[in-house]
């Protein structure tokens, strides 16, 4: 049997006894002491509990920027920063999951650099992206910041555009950045968030594009995005 399940289990066998010895006994101390025994074993076997089951990071901050780079839409640039901390030791890999486009995904860098080719599998139509961070291993409470770069070809060719982004993790904080190409301004902007059936505005309009010198660009920050989320930005040329 688990230790927490000894724990929470010794924690009601004394504790059932404590409260008749509480109410029934002439000395009130023996039953509250023997509650206060079972109720530390309780919370000792739920600290146990959330211990053995806890993940392997936690998620501080996601950073998404899509750079559309050429005019016709032809070419673009998606870079993802990730923030976490390892929660167990020995932990030494990450896996970008949810990687896909209209078009065609390539030049995968990671860090600024050529990413290695084992790292890279197709799961249907989808790209995962397993990181090694290599030996030693992270060490628990250590603070990693790492960047996932890589290009989207001939994805974004239509009047009207869209960019889908996936909550893969629990983060505390994302922030989306869109780029648009130079001298193209959009004419129309939405946005929504998805989960499940569920689609909900997000209330982004025009008045939310800035620019900065013959680009336009939009950002979305967003605090304790839900798990398995979809956000997704539409917008026309």
């Amino acid at each position: 049997m688990n230790l927490d399940r000894l724990l929470a289990i010794g924690g009601f066998v004394l504790g059932i006894p404590g409260v008749v010895a509480l109410f029934f006994s002439a000395d009130v101390s023996v039953g509250a002491s023997a509650i206060v025994v079972a109720f530390l074993a309780i919370a000792l076997s739920f600290a146990v509990t959330y211990y053995k089951n806890r993940p392997p990071y936690k998620f501080k901050k996601a950073e998404a920027t899509l750079d559309i780079k050429a005019r016709d839409g032809s070419v673009a640039t998606l870079t993802k920063i990730y923030k976490f901390v390892p929660n167990i030791r020995d932990q030494h890999t990450f896996i970008h999951r949810n990687i896909a486009a209209d078009g065609t995904v390539n030049n995968f860098q990671w860090e600024n650099g050529a990413i290695d080719p084992h790292w890279l599998r197709k799961v249907l139509h989808q790209y995962e992206v397993t990181i090694d961070f290599g030996y030693p291993p992270l060490r628990v409470g250590q603070t990693v910041d790492h960047k996932l770069q890589y290009d989207v070809l001939n994805s974004f060719p239509a009047q009207k555009e869209g960019w889908f982004f996936v909550v893969e993790y629990p983060f505390k904080h994302l922030h989306l950045t869109l780029k648009f190409p130079e001298d193209r301004p959009i004419t129309s902007l939405e946005s929504s968030r998805t989960i499940g059936a569920s689609v909900q505005s997000l209330g982004l309009g025009l008045d939310a594009v800035k620019a900065a010198g013959n680009r336009q660009y939009i950002e979305l920050d967003i605090k304790k995005p839900k798990l398995g989320a979809q956000y997704e930005i539409w917008w026309r040329w």
